[in-house]
């Protein structure tokens, strides 16, 4: 091994014990992928996309702006263009209005202080590098990265050339203020297939966390616009459901306060009970939505995950999720980005057959 390859792993590997030791993110999970895959070019620009995600700090406030104080989203005016997320701000004094968590080891090391500010959008997807072939937009959380690992380079050989939203697409909230950036649909770029998975950074008990009603009201948004593209364009549309909770304590209870808490509690803290609520609130917006004309197929990620698991309720999944945590194995991942080829192929293949 070269001496360069040693000292990039060095770096990624403490990288990852980093980023595992302040909270878990998807950007310590891209770091492991590059452990995993760390010649792969693919690989690096993941993580140079994870630093666009929604957990760094773009906090755009001006003078003039007034100073909401927030704890989540769910204190911010989320239908306006700006101020509409709840983000850290350092230096201010806390309050009880303004102390907000954000992910962490302990409860204690999440707290922070926070303001309604005007997230920026992450850029687009580059030009198509073949428009001759299908293009496909996947927008959703850290699960998407991984499929794009996985996927990218075989579904690019079958004639389908994917794109993502870089970084991570967050919540329900800050999706829909970007998605006519990430879709660009003001330029009016084609999709063939686009599909959408939003829901774990909406239960998590973060700044992100919204009610499930909040979820309902921006979710259905969401699934408008993307009816509005496949109306003008005749894309297709896959909804993905949020994968499965394990269930194990969560970093916000008493068992879960010491310095080793990492190691056996979730963090930041999720629950399957909402996980299990969201997606059904989330298939109803899209059974009203194909009711009324829409073609929305849906891949349902939850079911396929907890087969894999042993059923509903399971609080170890050693083969595939990694434990205490929301993300996966490698062959956890492998698995879930053989169930998104399968679903996507499957409608370029209708796409194919229509043309």
């Amino acid at each position: 091994m070269t001496s360069s390859k040693m000292a990039l792993r060095v770096i990624t590997w403490a990288a990852v014990a980093l980023l595992s030791f302040t909270n878990h993110r998807c950007d310590a999970l891209v770091a492991r992928t590059t452990w995993e895959h760390e010649s792969d070019p693919d690989v690096l620009q993941l993580m140079r996309e994870s630093q666009s995600g929604p957990y760094e700090p773009k906090a755009v406030l001006s003078a003039d702006d007034p100073h909401i104080e927030c704890q989540t989203d769910s204190d911010c005016p989320m239908d306006a263009e700006n101020l509409f997320r709840c983000m850290m701000v350092k230096g201010l004094k806390p309050t009880e209005k303004n102390n907000c968590r954000i992910a962490g080891v302990k409860p204690a090391d999440g707290n922070q202080t926070c303001l309604c500010s005007t997230m920026r959008c992450t850029k687009g997807p580059e030009p198509a590098k073949d428009s001759s072939k299908l293009q496909y937009l996947m927008v959703g959380d850290c699960v998407t990265a991984y499929v794009r690992v996985r996927k990218e380079k075989k579904l690019f050989a079958q004639g389908v050339e994917m794109a993502g939203s870089f970084g991570n697409a967050g919540s329900t909230n800050r999706a829909l203020h970007c998605l006519d950036t990430w879709a660009e649909i003001d330029q009016k770029r084609h999709w063939d297939v686009i599909s959408f998975n939003f829901g774990l950074h909406d239960v998590a008990y973060t700044t992100e966390h919204l009610t499930v009603e909040e979820y309902r009201k921006q979710f259905t948004k969401i699934v408008e616009k993307l009816v509005g593209v496949q109306k003008r364009t005749g894309s297709k549309l896959l909804w993905i459901s949020t994968t499965p909770i394990p269930n194990v304590p969560n970093n916000d209870e008493a068992e879960c306060e010491t310095p080793m808490s990492l190691l056996r509690c979730m963090s930041p803290p999720r629950h399957n009970k909402d996980v299990i609520e969201y997606n059904w609130v989330a298939s109803k917006v899209v059974e009203d939505a194909v009711a009324n004309g829409a073609e929305i197929s849906t891949l349902d990620m939850y079911k396929k995950v907890s087969d894999l698991c042993g059923g509903t309720g399971y609080s170890f999944c050693e083969d595939y999720q990694m434990k205490y945590n929301a993300h996966f194995t490698p062959r956890g991942n492998d698995k879930i980005a053989e169930f998104y080829e399968e679903a996507v192929m499957a409608l370029a293949k209708e796409k194919l057959s229509a043309a």
